[in-house]
């Protein structure tokens, strides 16, 4: 099934602060992918820039109205199930930073934007306006690329320079959050409290709650990559300790168990590997 997005390179002086660039321009009208999903979880940090005229429309699970969000659309960690309305089309350029990253870059406690939506341009005023413009102008994805490119290769001399702390948050998830936060901790060269309190300045979650929520995500990942592999090898090799640990954070993170995802992906997207911002 092709999904409606594809992912940009990289400049190579923008991998310490970007981990994807995403392109999605799509008529769900002519498909029959659903426009209507339920975003997970996520410890992520997003740049969503609206290409579409029309805006994106977003609501609680629980909640009864869907509410247009700001057309530039800075968010942190995610610590509930939103439901997305991408309409009949959509164009939209989705930023993922690196974990750690953005904070690294504005300076503001993540856990003060947690489930916020903020609109850009409270951070970069005119010049979020004057991209948002070049990028409906932008004929195709390569010149979205350079826009893109050039907006954030400006700000990195506003970056501030990694630290033990980035390099342990580094190895959780080379290790797919399956470590233990002392060791993360030790290699950060600073005591368990003092990572902790690190992790909800600069991630906005605890280090066990990012923790989970990063194994969450590689199973997920691997699911969509090989919808073939069945959820027993799924739990081992995304390192849950057995299929009920699974299924709980599935229900947690996603409001879906593995079963029911099961039944959905023949018209939905691949959520998780559009805003986990792995290719």
């Amino acid at each position: 099934m092709t999904q409606p997005f594809v992912f940009l390179p990289i400049h190579p002086a923008l991998k310490q602060l970007l981990e994807s660039i995403v392109v999605m321009n799509f008529d769900f009208s002519k498909s029959e992918m659903d426009s209507v999903y339920t975003y997970p979880w996520s410890a992520k940090a997003h740049l969503f820039f609206q290409v579409s005229e029309a805006p994106l429309l977003v609501k609680t699970v629980g909640e009864k109205d869907f509410i247009a969000v700001p057309s530039a659309l800075i968010m942190g960690s995610r610590l509930k199930n939103d439901i997305v309305n991408l309409g009949s089309k959509r164009h939209v350029v989705v930023v993922t930073f690196k974990d750690g990253a953005l904070h690294r870059l504005i300076g503001v406690p993540f856990h003060e934007i947690t489930n916020v939506d903020i609109d850009a341009s409270l951070l970069w005023s005119t010049e979020i306006r004057e991209i948002e413009m070049r990028l409906k102008e932008a004929k195709n994805n390569w010149e979205i690329k350079n826009i893109t490119d050039n907006f954030f290769l400006s700000k990195l001399n506003r970056l501030k320079e990694t630290s033990g702390f980035d390099s342990a948050i580094d190895l959780l998830v080379a290790n797919n959050g399956n470590i233990s936060i002392e060791q993360l901790a030790h290699q950060a060269n600073i005591s368990l409290r003092q990572f902790e309190r690190k992790c909800n300045e600069r991630l906005g979650l605890s280090p066990k709650l990012f923790a989970r929520l990063t194994r969450f995500a590689g199973a997920y990942l691997r699911k969509e990559k090989n919808p073939k592999l069945s959820w027993l090898d799924i739990t081992y090799t995304a390192g849950y300790f057995d299929q009920n640990h699974l299924i709980r954070d599935f229900k947690s993170f996603s409001g879906y168990t593995p079963t029911v995802i099961d039944a959905m992906r023949s018209t939905s997207i691949n959520v998780m590997t559009a805003l986990e911002g792995k290719d």
